[in-house]
């Protein structure tokens, strides 16, 4: 069971290599499209540099941008001879029947291939056929057409499972948090997740309500912390008296402690009030 980050924002993927659970990410034309227009391998390269330096050399989906199969095998060999020193480089190549030639072919270069844009249990089975190393699953666009996702994703998982399929199942096209429940639930060996949903995969109102209780029962059961040098109110109460008494000249105001001239500098903290006592300057609080 796997999380991969769908996206092909720098920030967005970054943030989620720090945290460490990202098992893979995946990119596509359209989420390209959503970036700074600059080269297309310059930012492929800025995405593998990400995982480098996070120690993190995990699968990364780039999918080829045209509809021509000649030209897919063309693109995929490119982007080997780019991005080939990369180990977990996948060449994603969307389903069809000229798709399943560009696949083999692929696949006998010995280029990992991520078979995408498959929306029935038929598609996902010619797929993993041909070769695929993943066949993605698009969850919420079969649901757009009427058909239940997670049956779908229960019978791909099935028949795999029974027959030892080696092709491991992505489930993309997130809509819902609840998308990733029901299809990891249903057998998706991985789910392509948007980032705007990591943050509230980890939400929960009542573990906030749990992590301010215990932070707050601590608070009041624990004496309070007191700065180096910080003195009892009591002993600041009598140091002043008898700082003044020393002194005829100098007046003493209960309540308000004060000092005309410097005779001592201090800081008193009782958790409640908190005087400072400074050298030639009259001071007080409360």
């Amino acid at each position: 069971m796997k999380i991969f980050v769908d996206s092909a924002n720098l920030v967005e993927i970054e943030e989620a290599l720090r945290r460490g659970f990202p098992a893979g990410i995946t990119t596509n034309p359209s989420l390209m499209s959503k970036e700074d227009r600059t080269d297309f391998k310059l930012h492929i390269k800025r995405i593998i540099k990400l995982c480098e330096r996070y120690d993190r050399r995990i699968p990364l989906s780039v999918e080829v941008f045209t509809a021509d199969p000649k030209a897919m095998v063309k693109q995929a060999t490119e982007f080997v001879a780019e991005f080939g020193e990369y180990e977990g480089l996948n060449v994603k190549v969307p389903i069809g029947w000229d798709e399943l030639a560009v696949i083999r072919e692929l696949k006998t270069r010995g280029i990992r291939v991520n078979c995408t844009c498959c929306m029935s249990f038929n598609q996902a089975i010619m797929a993993s056929a041909a070769g695929a190393d993943f066949v993605s699953l698009f969850y919420g666009r079969i649901r757009d057409i009427g058909y239940d996702a997670r049956s779908v994703v229960e019978s791909v998982h099935r028949v795999f499972k029974e027959r030892s399929v080696p092709s491991e199942i992505i489930v993309g096209s997130i809509r819902h948090i609840c998308d990733i429940n029901d299809a990891f639930m249903a057998g998706a060996d991985i789910v392509t997740v948007p980032p705007q949903f990591f943050r509230q995969m980890v939400s929960h109102p009542k573990t906030d309500e749990a992590e301010n209780q215990f932070l707050n029962d601590f608070k009041k059961w624990s004496p309070p912390v007191r700065r180096a040098g910080a003195v009892t109110e009591r002993f600041a109460r009598a140091h002043v008296v008898r700082s003044v008494a020393s002194s005829r000249a100098l007046p003493t105001i209960f309540g308000n402690y004060s000092v005309r001239s410097g005779i001592f500098m201090f800081e008193a903290d009782n958790g409640r009030k908190l005087w400072h006592y400074k050298s030639s300057q009259r001071t007080g609080g409360n």
